[in-house]
């Protein structure tokens, strides 16, 4: 299974324990790529301007042949998918889509928000205050 880098520490054990009730569940799903799948997105990790790995090339391909939409925070990655016509979203899009539709309130997400950009230095801080403002106008509404 190929997963994610991040900044804290996590053994592929710990990772996989946190997955298990997800998967068991089926709501989510772990594909394996080909054989033709994994050199094509190495060639990929190859010839793309921005120094895109294998995993960054493996669910950028998998949202394009599935027609779905990529989820990254990773500029380079969200640069390369768009010029290939893929529609990219964030963490942002992601609290903004939770708070749409009520499943958090909207002071969670503020308090969330305020947290990240505290604790991660490329966060996309501005956008996220801007972001922040308008929930906050929301609620007021």
């Amino acid at each position: 299974m190929i997963r994610p880098s991040t900044d804290e520490d996590i053994t592929d054990e710990e990772f996989e324990k946190l997955l298990k009730p997800f998967i068991d569940s089926g709501k989510l799903k772990i594909e394996q790529l080909t054989d033709d799948e994994f050199l094509h997105c190495l060639n990929l990790s190859l010839i793309t301007p921005g120094d895109l790995s294998i995993t960054d090339c493996s669910v950028w391909q998998k949202a394009k042949s599935e027609n779905a939409r990529l989820l990254t925070n990773d500029k380079k990655l969200r640069k390369a998918a768009e010029q290939d016509n893929v529609e990219v979203h964030g963490i942002l899009y992601i609290f903004g889509e939770l708070t749409n539709h009520n499943l958090i309130p909207v002071e969670k997400a503020g308090k969330s928000l305020r947290k990240l950009i505290s604790i991660n230095k490329r966060f996309p801080k501005k956008e996220a205050e801007k972001l922040i403002e308008k929930l906050n106008q929301s609620k007021k509404l």
